[in-house]
């Protein structure tokens, strides 16, 4: 007797769950996905630069986009003066589109994973007047003028109905334009340079890494 009482309410249960789970999926959900989006990157700031960023949507099935970044970087004390700008261009593949989420518990949620590619390109004056790790007592001044193109991977989502957030993984490939400027023009000072990822005289491939935070409009 006790099994058959547990049997019809474990059956009862799973009735007016399924009940209440169709009723669940028939709420419509709202659409929070924007045709343009504003962001900035955190990770600029480490390096006295601010990036802003710029997605515009195609609104017809949200599965393309293109992207418009612009950096400027300035940096001026006693030892190093730092003033650059660049601009990125990138076009956005998103193969299951920037969809809204379709479970009831997290509705009013949009998400998308992303092919990118495009290329970056821009302009910098790098001076240093601290030289006790070199064999130079003058300012240098590094003047360089690039160009990367650029692939990678990212996921955006929407989080809390309006915070959009977007994170990256890629690489590029760096072609750097690089003049060196000093007082002793006996000494060469390439052949004592062999700049990291990090400077802004390196040529060569390059990591893209990251995310951004912003808003929609």
């Amino acid at each position: 007797m006790k099994k058959q009482f547990f049997a019809a309410s474990a059956f009862a249960f799973l009735i007016s769950f399924g009940s209440f789970g169709q009723q669940m999926g028939r709420v419509k959900f709202e659409d929070l996905r924007k045709p343009l989006i504003f962001r900035i990157s955190p990770f600029h700031f480490f390096d006295r630069s601010l990036q802003i960023q710029t997605e515009f949507f195609d609104t017809k099935d949200y599965k393309k986009s293109f992207q418009l970044s612009v950096t400027g970087t300035y940096r001026d004390d006693n030892r190093i003066s730092d003033l650059g700008f660049s601009m990125e261009l990138q076009g956005r593949y998103y193969p299951r589109k920037f969809s809204v989420d379709s479970l009831p518990w997290v509705r009013n949620k949009a998400f998308g994973l992303y092919f990118g590619y495009g290329v970056q390109f821009g302009f910098n004056e790098y001076e240093i007047s601290d030289f006790s790790q070199n064999p130079f007592q003058d300012n240098l001044k590094i003047n360089s003028r690039w160009a990367t193109p650029f692939f990678c991977f990212g996921y955006q989502l929407i989080v809390g109905e309006a915070l959009y957030i977007d994170f990256y993984l890629g690489g590029g490939l760096k072609f750097n334009n690089v003049e060196y400027e000093y007082n002793d023009a006996s000494m060469n000072f390439e052949q004592y340079n062999e700049p990291s990822i990090f400077d802004r005289a390196y040529k060569g491939i390059i990591p893209k890494v990251g995310f951004t935070v912003g808003i929609g409009l």
